[in-house]
């Protein structure tokens, strides 16, 4: 008996302990898919993730993009970088880099994702992987495929085309001015476009020539507002090849209740543009759209036309109930000393905890959570407190952590065990029974036999401590 416990206690530690997340272990697979062709290490951000035929994102834009850029580090041919957004420009010598992205869509109770990684700039689709899910595990995930205030597919896209501008003709103005070649951007400051209840929203901005520009926003019931400028927060122009954030009025840019999916809108052109006389908010319709393209008043009084180019992107506010990861234990039997490692845990991070036994919340710098006991179970949650994807909350502080487990009599058959048992829950195992590598569920460690098996812990969630794990560990060993 004792030969096959190996694999209990690494399959325990990384798939039993935690709860089987299908859905993250063949994102992580797909991801590796997607460098089948590479013959060498190219540097890759994450971008966006859309309800497919549409720009409009939910929290399932905001779960792909947290786990890929989890996993993207552990493949060998991809170097991640932060991602960068801004005006096309054409790009010349160096090495190529590449953008993971994709879109998502539900058939029946199943949620179709199409990941891609492509070749930028030029464009070139270096590799294509589609895996599915099950609707019923995103919503045990508490991850939404659709915007609060979306109910089908086919209102984000009726959303997108209300937005989307007809070509419009050229303008006569006075005197003529050329601005076939102005270029304007307009992106958040999230890699994943979503946000919580209580954030504030910066607006980027950037041009290839120097401009004047109007940012509107339009919420998610389809009212227009001008927000800049705005009172006395007049200054509009935009020097060429400069990026510039637009936060003067946080007023402007709080995210509250209800939640939903809202557009910011921005005109810009090489003129100085005119301003809406008495523009604070009017039921969105497509002449209105038109209109602002063309730099008129809404209600205005003759004003001279000029010649606009324009952006836009959604950005969707989600729920405080909403987290970016959630793992479930076996509830163990010390539940004492476990909540005093996690207490310490989020103190040795600089953070402040409050809680007991049977339940609680804490922070620390970049992340907030809770934890509940139910039953014979452990849930943790955590959510990233900023919108960038430069670190990763997964990855626990503990990583380099090494015990030692008295050796199986039949080491073979045990390796066997513990390969059938992790790759069999959807993780990844190499090894022999000499050494190997073993990942899945957010736990990836080495391990090396010599009079005993000595394990390494690579990479884990943050507030699980080492003590947890060592002992779900030998607890599979003890009495064998």
């Amino acid at each position: 008996m004792k030969k096959q416990f190996l694999v209990l206690g690494i399959f325990v530690m990384s798939a039993v302990m935690l709860m089987a997340q299908t859905a993250n272990e063949d994102i992580r697979a797909a991801v590796n898919s997607l460098t089948a062709r590479l013959t060498s290490p190219i540097e890759v951000s994450v971008g966006d993730f859309y309800l497919d035929g549409t720009q409009s994102v939910s929290g399932l834009s905001r779960y792909l993009c947290n786990r890929i850029t989890a996993h993207a580090p552990d493949n060998d041919k991809l170097i991640v970088v932060p991602r960068t957004r801004g005006i096309d420009r054409v790009k010349t010598g160096g090495t190529g880099k590449g953008i993971i992205k994709g879109t998502f869509m539900q058939a029946g109770d199943v949620v179709y994702v199409t990941l891609q990684l492509v070749r930028d700039p030029g464009g070139e689709i270096i590799g294509t992987k589609e895996i599915t899910i099950s609707a019923a595990e995103l919503k045990n995930l508490n991850v939404s495929l659709l915007p609060d205030n979306i109910v089908t597919p086919g209102g984000a896209v009726k959303l997108d085309d209300l937005i989307e501008p007809v070509p419009i003709p050229n303008v006569p103005v006075n005197p003529p001015v050329n601005t076939s070649a102005l270029k304007i951007a307009a992106w958040p400051d999230s890699d994943s476009n979503t946000y919580f209840d209580g954030d504030l929203i910066k607006i980027n901005l950037e041009s290839n020539q120097n401009c004047y520009f109007k940012v509107y926003h339009i919420d998610k019931d389809g009212k227009m507002q001008l927000i800049y400028p705005h009172g006395r927060y007049t200054d509009n122009y935009l020097r060429a090849n400069v990026k510039r954030t637009i936060s003067e009025d946080p007023r402007n840019y709080l995210v509250t209740a209800p939640f939903g999916q809202d557009t910011v809108y921005v005109v810009a052109s090489v003129q100085p543009l005119p301003l809406e006389a008495n523009f604070e908010e009017v039921k969105i319709s497509k002449n209105i759209i038109d209109k602002i393209n063309r730099g008129l008043l809404i209600a205005g009084d003759n004003v001279q036309p000029v010649e606009t180019v324009n952006a836009w992107f959604h950005y969707t506010s989600l729920a405080a109930d909403y987290y970016d990861e959630t793992y479930s234990y076996r509830k163990p039997a010390n539940m004492t000393e476990t909540i005093q490692n996690i207490r310490a845990e989020v103190v040795r991070h600089g953070g402040t905890f409050n809680g007991n036994e049977q339940g609680g919340a804490f922070y620390y710098t970049g992340v907030i959570g809770n934890y509940w006991v139910a039953g014979n179970m452990f849930t943790i949650n955590m959510r990233r407190t900023g919108n960038q994807l430069t670190t990763q909350i997964t990855r626990g502080s503990g990583t380099g952590y090494r015990f030692a487990i008295d050796m199986p009599k039949n080491m073979a058959q045990a390796v066997q065990a513990v390969r059938a048992g992790i790759e069999g829950k959807g993780g990844n195992f190499s090894g022999n029974e000499q050494q190997g590598n073993f990942r899945a569920s957010g736990i990836a460690g080495q391990y090396n036999v010599a009079d005993r098996v000595n394990i390494t812990i690579s990479d884990k969630p943050t507030l699980i401590p080492n003590s947890l794990i060592e002992k779900e560990v030998r607890s599979y060993f003890n009495g064998y």
